[in-house]
């Protein structure tokens, strides 16, 4: 049966619901939690969080935010609490000047206004004419084996499936990875580009890689959704070993995180000429 979706909240309201006095006050609790998060934001009307107050006993309170990706990203998460903490023990104390030098701080409209303007003539050219020269002239889908036909149009219907990396395992990526200067995240898209290519029978490969497109430190404390999605391409063909494939990927993370800066959005405006349906462009796999 499904469950009833709370209404939203408007804009500015923090909704506070008292459940001391049930006995399922924890179960009802995570089923508010999980109503909030299941509710579709309307970006058009609604502001991109809302907010409720649990009250489940005198002294233990729970307080369920839920963000849309739009306004904020990982990194931002933490700011968030660090800074309500920070604000919350601020108003125990009757001390408002901590909340002022909040608002006072650069906010993500700051950071908009910024990149419009860093980001145009030369700069914008030279990153554009680098990704296509790395990606070429509208790259191809990755051709993956599925166990049902492709639909024709691209839904959101998934699934999540988790696997457990025993610490021996660890251990040995960790000390492969310090032997041949790399991060673990580096020998890890080797091994990953490895399966994809044995797939799909690919020479290249081409994976999507968050970048948290926080370049300058007072970009660091900003809330907002300042992460970018970044091709990086890494040629199979020809690697002598997997330390030689290995190589390559560091090679192309590190040029990858150099030119970063073009929005995702651009580089698909500026890159890909011809767009299927069914398919993301430029890569289908993060």
């Amino acid at each position: 049966i499904p469950r009833q979706v709370i209404a939203p909240p408007t804009p500015g309201e923090l909704r506070f619901t008292d459940l001391a006095l049930r006995p399922d006050a924890e179960q009802e609790a995570v089923r508010i939690a999980d109503n909030q998060a299941r509710y579709v934001f309307d970006l058009a009307e609604a502001p991109p969080l809302r907010a409720c107050l649990l009250r489940l006993g005198p002294e233990e309170h729970r307080l369920v935010v839920t963000f849309h990706h739009i306004a904020t990203d990982g990194w931002s998460v933490e700011v968030f609490y660090r800074e309500l903490a920070e604000l919350y023990n601020t108003a125990l104390d009757g001390n408002r000047t901590s909340a002022q030098s909040r608002t006072d701080a650069p906010q993500y409209a700051d950071y908009a206004a910024w990149q419009r303007d860093w980001l145009q003539g030369a700069r914008l050219d030279g990153l554009i004419r680098h990704w296509r020269g790395v990606l070429g002239d509208d790259p191809e889908p990755l051709d993956l084996p599925t166990d049902r036909p492709r639909p024709s149009t691209q839904g959101f219907r998934g699934a999540a499936v988790t696997r457990e990396i025993g610490a021996m395992l660890v251990r040995r990526i960790r000390d492969f990875s310090r032997s041949e200067r790399v991060t673990i995240s580096m020998t890890t898209l080797a091994v990953f580009d490895v399966l994809l290519a044995g797939w799909s029978g690919a020479a290249e490969i081409i994976v999507g890689v968050p970048f948290a497109g926080r370049t300058r430190p007072e970009l660091e404390g900003l809330i907002g959704c300042l992460i970018n999605m970044v091709p990086v391409k890494v040629r199979l063909a020809g690697a002598a070993d997997f330390r030689a494939l290995v190589a390559r990927v560091r090679a192309a993370v590190l040029d990858a995180s150099v030119h970063a800066e073009l929005p995702f959005e651009k580089l698909v405006e500026t890159v890909v000429t011809r767009r299927r349906s069914g398919f993301l462009p430029i890569f289908q796999v993060l």
